[in-house]
């Protein structure tokens, strides 16, 4: 006893409607979405076929970390999928993993590292949030619930519809030392410029950017 149009449910036994404001449970089918869908399964497949080309290095940095360092190895965040409702409550979070501690009091500059140890302390055990698609090779930084709540309403509007990736705007086109209103702009700027093209761009410059061919700002 249900009608459906698009994003509004009718139920015509009881006389009452909803509208469900999350797409990813009910929208109008259109070719951006089953854009994103193909884009996401191709970003998932390259990510486990480089989980698979890194997983010596991948071990031999665990193993390196394990004799020489004092503490854990392995880091973990509860990060949110993101694009994500709204309402914090219909969020669902997955494990970020991390061969580097995540400082929520230092996020300007954890997310916004770049190098040789970036590569191998964030990046490669990313791979495995990619390859499990949970991220992307690009998008904005991946946040926990309580990092979320702490962002500005309008940028937490923003963030909340954008994709999360291993390599940010913010990455590549900054310093580590950028302040709230630089990361602010990044962001804004990556989630309204978002594509395949522009993701190539700023995966290029990552790479770039590791041995510091190109170092500083762009």
């Amino acid at each position: 006893d249900t009608l459906i149009d698009r994003n509004r449910i009718i139920n015509v036994r009881i006389g009452e409607e909803i509208l469900i404001t999350d797409d990813f449970i009910l929208a109008s089918l259109s070719e951006s979405y089953f854009g994103k869908l193909i884009a996401g399964v191709f970003s998932q497949l390259a990510g486990i076929l480089c989980l698979l080309i890194c997983m010596p290095f991948l071990f031999a940095t665990a193993l390196l970390l394990k004799i020489f360092r004092n503490g854990s190895v392995f880091y973990k965040k509860e990060a949110v999928f993101l694009p994500a409702h709204s309402d914090s409550k219909l969020r669902r979070t997955y494990s970020l993993f991390s061969f580097s501690p995540f400082y929520p009091e230092k996020t300007d500059r954890e997310l916004c590292s770049s190098g040789i140890s970036d590569f191998f302390l964030r990046f490669m055990p990313s791979l495995i949030n990619i390859a499990r698609g949970e991220i992307h090779f690009v998008g904005v930084a991946p946040r926990s619930e309580e990092e979320i709540s702490a962002l500005q309403k309008d940028w937490r509007s923003l963030y909340l519809r954008s994709k999360a990736g291993i390599v940010t705007e913010a990455d590549v086109n900054f310093g580590p030392n950028l302040t709230v209103d630089e990361l602010y702009s990044a962001e804004a700027m990556y989630t309204v410029s978002k594509s395949l093209r522009y993701d190539l761009k700023l995966l290029v410059k990552y790479f770039f950017k590791i041995p510091g061919i190109f170092p500083g700002r762009y």
